[in-house]
């Protein structure tokens, strides 16, 4: 059960007139109608503006071997919503784009992987790196980037977050 002060599901609502029961992550929503009548369908079959979502300028930076890059690239296919894709292993962002990403996700610091293989082996995980010293280091090396990152103008994300990217076409 959801709940009422949602935001996501309230923005749902007045976008489709109707009361709004469940949604999946594929982009399927249950709806009731005015008869009462249940409707699961894909988001984009109850309404036209979900056919082409008006989000201006998506990138999409991963590589084509990440399975969260992939997962992005088909939540937006799925969508109708354009986006431009850029393989990490061939461009990274610019100095400029990097510091627009990381003041949308809360600093540097959330955009490099920690986590990866890559990180172990090139060596800035026995360097400990912070701050300025990461900037540097993801744009030597933009491989050691968390991916997917989902950038729409001002606004971003880190890793999948289909949740987000609902909010940001509910509110489109």
């Amino acid at each position: 059960m959801r709940a009422a002060a949602d935001s996501r599901w309230i923005a749902l609502e007045e976008l489709f007139g109707e009361r709004v029961h469940d949604r999946d992550v594929l982009g399927h929503a249950l709806f009731y109608d005015d008869t009462g009548a249940a409707k699961d369908e894909p988001l984009h079959s109850f309404h036209p503006a979900l056919s082409s979502m008006p989000i201006n300028n998506l990138q999409i930076f991963g590589t084509k071997k990440c399975p969260d890059t992939r997962k992005a690239e088909r939540f937006f296919k799925e969508r109708r919503v354009s986006y431009q894709p850029i393989d990490l292993a061939q461009k990274g962002p610019s100095a400029g784009e990097l510091r627009k990403i990381a003041n949308a996700v809360g600093g540097m610091d959330k955009l490099i992987d920690r986590e990866g293989r890559r990180y172990v082996d090139r060596g800035p995980k026995y360097a400990a790196p912070t701050g300025p010293r990461i900037e540097k280091i993801l744009l030597d090396d933009p491989l050691l980037l968390r991916t997917p990152i989902v950038r729409a103008g001002d606004r971003a994300t880190v890793g999948y977050e289909d949740q987000t990217w609902l909010r940001w076409l509910a509110s489109e």
